[in-house]
């Protein structure tokens, strides 16, 4: 959940309103990732797609719900400093395409158009479990 910063809305009689929108946001769906399993230093990269949905919510405006696609796609380096611990660094992004059930603001919005797509980059700790050499065993 994330609660947007106050923004001036009309309300019914026109009046302009200071009001805060509570997004809630979520992604279900299947992820892989293949892992160079040998050495110190692992490169790996992850992927998967996902149904989107959510809904935005205020008392002015009640309950917008949203619902879409998305695929993701995440390289990283993972450094074993331990065998059982590790720091990775990784990179992500996300595509996708959603749709509002309704246009959000009629009169302002030019479609009901939404676009869950998102970028970033992540420093990972890790404690990894089992067989951490990359022999298979012994």
């Amino acid at each position: 959940t994330e609660t947007t910063d106050q923004i001036a809305r009309p309300d019914g009689s026109g009046q302009l309103r200071a009001i805060s929108f509570d997004l809630y946001t979520y992604n279900s769906g299947v992820h892989a990732i293949l892992v160079r399993p040998r050495g110190k230093l692992r490169l790996y990269a992850a992927g998967g797609l996902s149904f989107a949905y959510g809904t935005i919510e205020s008392g002015l405006t009640g309950s917008l719900a949203y619902s879409g696609f998305s695929g993701f796609v995440a390289p990283g380096l993972s450094l074993r400093v331990a065998d059982h611990f590790a720091i990775s660094v990784e990179g992500m992004a996300s595509f996708g395409s959603a749709t509002w059930d309704q246009v959000p603001f009629p009169g302002e919005s030019e479609s009901d158009d939404f676009d869950p797509s998102i970028y970033g980059a992540f420093l990972n700790l890790s404690i990894p479990w089992g067989d951490v050499s990359g022999s298979g065993g012994s």
